[in-house]
């Protein structure tokens, strides 16, 4: 063993390639995400909603007929249409995300990062302790 690990089989050229590829869908991610609208409506019609990802609720239309309803009638479906529409918009926000990263839905589960994360620790580890090695080996070729 060289002492590196798998440090020594990196290919630096496609690592930079993949991160510029990275960097081109957060990119064109962000720029499509600026311009997506969440919308619902109840199904009367006579209350909607308008979300937006930098402005949050954008719009909110009470027709005059849902007035009718009593207040705490409207006030539920008000609620139930100002969620809808978020989560309208959050599930158009995955949609792009996992276009552009299919493997992105992995990358949020808590359970697959720990687990990628302690791979990772694993891996330094054991270029640690290689390592250490190494420079033992050098301090008693020296006679220190």
């Amino acid at each position: 063993m060289n002492g590196f690990g798998d440090f020594a089989n990196i290919d630096v050229e496609k690592v930079l390639r993949d991160a510029q590829g990275r960097q081109a869908r957060i990119q064109e991610m962000q720029a499509s995400m600026a311009e997506l609208v969440g919308q619902a409506a109840d199904e009367t019609g006579l209350v909607s909603a308008t979300f937006t990802p930098s402005g949050g609720l954008t719009e909110l239309e009470i027709k005059p007929r849902a007035l009718a309803r009593g207040s705490q009638d409207l006030a539920a479906t008000v609620k139930q249409v100002i969620q809808d529409a978020s989560a309208d918009l959050q599930q158009k926000m995955r949609a792009i995300m996992t276009e552009a990263f299919p493997d992105h839905e992995s990358a949020l589960d808590k359970d697959a990062a720990m687990a990628k994360a302690e791979e990772a620790q694993d891996a330094f580890n054991r270029v640690m302790t290689d390592g250490m090695a190494e420079l033992e080996k050098i301090r008693k070729r020296m006679g220190l």
